[in-house]
Protein backbone atom coordinates (compact mmCIF):
# COMPACT_ATOMS: atom_id res chain seq x y z
CA UNK A 1 0.00 0.00 0.00
CA UNK A 2 1.33 3.41 -1.02
CA UNK A 3 0.25 5.14 2.22
CA UNK A 4 1.35 2.35 4.55
CA UNK A 5 3.72 3.44 7.34
CA UNK A 6 6.81 1.25 7.72
CA UNK A 7 7.76 2.05 11.32
CA UNK A 8 8.25 -1.58 12.35
CA UNK A 9 12.06 -1.46 12.47
CA UNK A 10 13.51 -3.54 15.29
CA UNK A 11 15.40 -1.99 18.23
CA UNK A 12 19.14 -2.55 18.50
CA UNK A 13 19.85 -4.77 21.50
CA UNK A 14 23.29 -5.28 22.98
CA UNK A 15 23.71 -8.98 22.51
CA UNK A 16 26.99 -9.22 24.43
CA UNK A 17 25.95 -7.43 27.62
CA UNK A 18 23.59 -8.25 30.45
CA UNK A 19 22.01 -4.85 30.84
CA UNK A 20 20.52 -2.31 28.46
CA UNK A 21 21.37 0.89 30.37
CA UNK A 22 21.85 4.01 28.32
CA UNK A 23 25.45 5.29 28.05
CA UNK A 24 26.47 8.33 30.08
CA UNK A 25 28.60 9.74 27.26
CA UNK A 26 28.77 9.18 23.52
CA UNK A 27 32.09 9.87 21.83
CA UNK A 28 33.10 10.31 18.20
CA UNK A 29 29.64 10.81 16.75
CA UNK A 30 28.14 7.96 18.73
CA UNK A 31 30.66 5.34 17.63
CA UNK A 32 31.81 4.76 21.23
CA UNK A 33 29.55 4.67 24.29
CA UNK A 34 30.92 5.33 27.79
CA UNK A 35 29.30 4.19 31.02
CA UNK A 36 30.73 5.68 34.23
CA UNK A 37 30.47 3.75 37.51
CA UNK A 38 30.65 6.07 40.53
CA UNK A 39 31.85 4.35 43.72
CA UNK A 40 30.04 6.19 46.51
CA UNK A 41 31.99 4.72 49.48
CA UNK A 42 35.65 5.45 48.78
CA UNK A 43 38.13 3.91 51.25
CA UNK A 44 40.21 6.29 53.41
CA UNK A 45 43.39 4.33 52.80
CA UNK A 46 45.28 4.44 49.54
CA UNK A 47 43.56 2.38 46.89
CA UNK A 48 44.52 1.36 43.35
CA UNK A 49 40.90 1.94 42.34
CA UNK A 50 40.81 5.25 40.46
CA UNK A 51 38.09 5.12 37.85
CA UNK A 52 36.19 2.43 36.00
CA UNK A 53 34.93 3.00 32.49
CA UNK A 54 32.92 0.63 30.35
CA UNK A 55 33.36 1.29 26.62
CA UNK A 56 30.91 -0.11 24.13
CA UNK A 57 32.22 0.24 20.59
CA UNK A 58 30.38 -1.00 17.54
CA UNK A 59 31.79 -3.91 15.58
CA UNK A 60 33.95 -3.83 12.49
CA UNK A 61 36.52 -1.10 13.00
CA UNK A 62 34.28 1.28 14.94
CA UNK A 63 31.91 1.93 12.05
CA UNK A 64 28.37 3.08 12.64
CA UNK A 65 25.62 0.48 12.62
CA UNK A 66 24.06 0.17 9.17
CA UNK A 67 20.43 0.01 8.11
CA UNK A 68 20.50 -1.89 4.82
CA UNK A 69 17.55 -2.45 2.49
CA UNK A 70 18.00 -5.00 -0.29
CA UNK A 71 15.69 -4.84 -3.32
CA UNK A 72 15.40 -8.22 -5.02
CA UNK A 73 14.14 -8.68 -8.57
CA UNK A 74 11.87 -11.73 -8.68
CA UNK A 75 10.53 -11.17 -12.19
CA UNK A 76 10.32 -14.03 -14.68
CA UNK A 77 13.55 -12.93 -16.41
CA UNK A 78 15.45 -13.75 -13.19
CA UNK A 79 14.23 -17.34 -13.22
CA UNK A 80 16.86 -20.07 -13.23
CA UNK A 81 20.52 -19.27 -12.71
CA UNK A 82 19.88 -15.56 -12.05
CA UNK A 83 17.60 -16.27 -9.10
CA UNK A 84 20.01 -18.89 -7.77
CA UNK A 85 22.97 -16.48 -7.92
CA UNK A 86 20.94 -13.79 -6.18
CA UNK A 87 20.05 -16.18 -3.34
CA UNK A 88 23.71 -17.10 -2.93
CA UNK A 89 24.68 -13.42 -2.86
CA UNK A 90 22.07 -12.73 -0.17
CA UNK A 91 23.29 -15.64 1.93
CA UNK A 92 26.85 -14.27 1.74
CA UNK A 93 25.65 -10.77 2.64
CA UNK A 94 23.65 -11.88 5.68
CA UNK A 95 26.61 -13.82 7.04
CA UNK A 96 28.88 -10.75 6.74
CA UNK A 97 26.61 -8.33 8.61
CA UNK A 98 27.13 -7.81 12.34
CA UNK A 99 24.75 -7.41 15.28
CA UNK A 100 25.15 -3.63 14.93
CA UNK A 101 23.35 -3.85 11.57
CA UNK A 102 19.74 -4.18 10.52
CA UNK A 103 18.46 -5.63 7.25
CA UNK A 104 15.17 -5.30 5.41
CA UNK A 105 14.31 -7.23 2.24
CA UNK A 106 12.01 -6.00 -0.52
CA UNK A 107 10.98 -8.01 -3.57
CA UNK A 108 9.49 -6.62 -6.74
CA UNK A 109 7.93 -7.62 -10.05
CA UNK A 110 5.14 -6.22 -12.22
CA UNK A 111 2.62 -6.76 -9.39
CA UNK A 112 4.47 -4.18 -7.30
CA UNK A 113 6.92 -4.20 -4.41
CA UNK A 114 6.53 -6.23 -1.23
CA UNK A 115 8.35 -6.06 2.10
CA UNK A 116 9.60 -9.54 2.88
CA UNK A 117 10.79 -8.43 6.31
CA UNK A 118 11.21 -5.11 8.18
CA UNK A 119 14.56 -3.79 9.35
CA UNK A 120 15.73 -6.65 11.55
CA UNK A 121 18.76 -6.71 13.80
CA UNK A 122 21.24 -9.33 12.64
CA UNK A 123 21.35 -12.16 15.17
CA UNK A 124 21.86 -15.91 14.87
CA UNK A 125 18.08 -16.34 14.87
CA UNK A 126 17.32 -13.61 12.32
CA UNK A 127 20.08 -14.88 10.00
CA UNK A 128 18.31 -18.24 9.75
CA UNK A 129 14.84 -16.73 9.37
CA UNK A 130 15.95 -14.26 6.70
CA UNK A 131 17.81 -16.99 4.79
CA UNK A 132 14.69 -19.17 4.83
CA UNK A 133 12.57 -16.36 3.40
CA UNK A 134 15.08 -15.68 0.61
CA UNK A 135 15.45 -19.35 -0.27
CA UNK A 136 11.66 -19.65 -0.64
CA UNK A 137 11.51 -16.94 -3.32
CA UNK A 138 10.18 -17.88 -6.76
CA UNK A 139 10.33 -15.79 -9.92
CA UNK A 140 7.37 -14.72 -12.02
CA UNK A 141 5.78 -11.83 -13.94
CA UNK A 142 7.74 -8.85 -15.31
CA UNK A 143 9.82 -6.09 -13.68
CA UNK A 144 8.82 -2.92 -11.81
CA UNK A 145 12.11 -1.48 -10.55
CA UNK A 146 10.50 1.86 -9.74
CA UNK A 147 8.16 0.27 -7.18
CA UNK A 148 11.07 -1.52 -5.48
CA UNK A 149 13.14 1.63 -5.13
CA UNK A 150 10.22 3.69 -3.83
CA UNK A 151 9.38 1.14 -1.14
CA UNK A 152 13.04 0.87 -0.05
CA UNK A 153 13.23 4.62 0.48
CA UNK A 154 9.95 4.58 2.40
CA UNK A 155 11.25 1.86 4.74
CA UNK A 156 14.27 4.04 5.51
CA UNK A 157 12.27 7.25 5.84
CA UNK A 158 9.69 5.72 8.18
CA UNK A 159 12.22 4.24 10.64
CA UNK A 160 11.68 5.05 14.31
CA UNK A 161 15.35 4.53 15.23
CA UNK A 162 17.72 6.66 13.16
CA UNK A 163 20.30 8.03 15.61
CA UNK A 164 23.89 7.17 14.71
CA UNK A 165 22.79 4.89 11.86
CA UNK A 166 24.13 4.84 8.31
CA UNK A 167 21.81 3.81 5.46
CA UNK A 168 22.40 1.81 2.27
CA UNK A 169 20.25 0.30 -0.46
CA UNK A 170 21.27 -2.67 -2.62
CA UNK A 171 19.40 -3.36 -5.84
CA UNK A 172 19.80 -6.89 -7.24
CA UNK A 173 18.40 -7.34 -10.73
CA UNK A 174 19.22 -8.38 -14.29
CA UNK A 175 18.47 -4.86 -15.47
CA UNK A 176 15.48 -5.72 -17.67
CA UNK A 177 12.91 -3.09 -16.71
CA UNK A 178 9.27 -2.81 -17.85
CA UNK A 179 8.39 0.02 -20.20
CA UNK A 180 5.99 1.37 -17.56
CA UNK A 181 8.65 1.29 -14.83
CA UNK A 182 10.73 4.45 -14.53
CA UNK A 183 13.42 3.72 -11.98
CA UNK A 184 15.38 6.73 -13.21
CA UNK A 185 12.70 9.06 -11.78
CA UNK A 186 13.08 7.85 -8.18
CA UNK A 187 14.85 10.54 -6.06
CA UNK A 188 17.64 8.56 -4.40
CA UNK A 189 20.35 11.26 -4.31
CA UNK A 190 20.74 11.22 -0.49
CA UNK A 191 20.90 7.44 -0.17
CA UNK A 192 23.78 5.37 -1.56
CA UNK A 193 22.39 2.68 -3.87
CA UNK A 194 24.59 -0.22 -4.99
CA UNK A 195 23.43 -2.09 -8.07
CA UNK A 196 24.24 -5.77 -8.56
CA UNK A 197 23.43 -7.03 -12.06
CA UNK A 198 22.95 -10.78 -12.52
CA UNK A 199 23.24 -12.95 -15.60
CA UNK A 200 25.21 -13.03 -18.85
CA UNK A 201 22.22 -11.49 -20.62
CA UNK A 202 22.01 -8.55 -18.24
CA UNK A 203 20.89 -5.33 -19.89
CA UNK A 204 23.69 -3.07 -18.64
CA UNK A 205 22.33 -0.09 -20.55
CA UNK A 206 19.11 -0.19 -18.55
CA UNK A 207 20.97 -0.60 -15.23
CA UNK A 208 23.38 2.24 -15.97
CA UNK A 209 20.54 4.51 -17.07
CA UNK A 210 19.10 4.28 -13.57
CA UNK A 211 21.96 6.62 -12.60
CA UNK A 212 22.22 5.22 -9.12
CA UNK A 213 25.02 6.40 -6.85
CA UNK A 214 27.54 3.82 -5.72
CA UNK A 215 28.72 0.60 -7.26
CA UNK A 216 27.64 -1.46 -10.25
CA UNK A 217 28.72 -5.09 -10.01
CA UNK A 218 27.91 -7.55 -12.77
CA UNK A 219 27.62 -11.19 -11.77
CA UNK A 220 27.57 -13.53 -14.74
CA UNK A 221 27.46 -17.28 -15.10
CA UNK A 222 29.78 -19.35 -17.25
CA UNK A 223 28.64 -22.71 -18.54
Amino acid sequence: MENEIHNDDEPILRLNFHDEEQPDIELDGGKVEVTIFNKQDAPLEESPFKVLLELHGVADDSRLGMDLVTILDISDSMNGIGLLKMKLAMDFLVQKLSSADRLSIITFNSHGAFKLCPLRQITEISRVEIADKVNDLVAGSSTNTEAGLNLALKVLNDRTRTKNRSVTVMLMSNGVEDAESRGITVPISEVPVYTFAFGSECDLKVVLNLKLTGLLLTITSHH
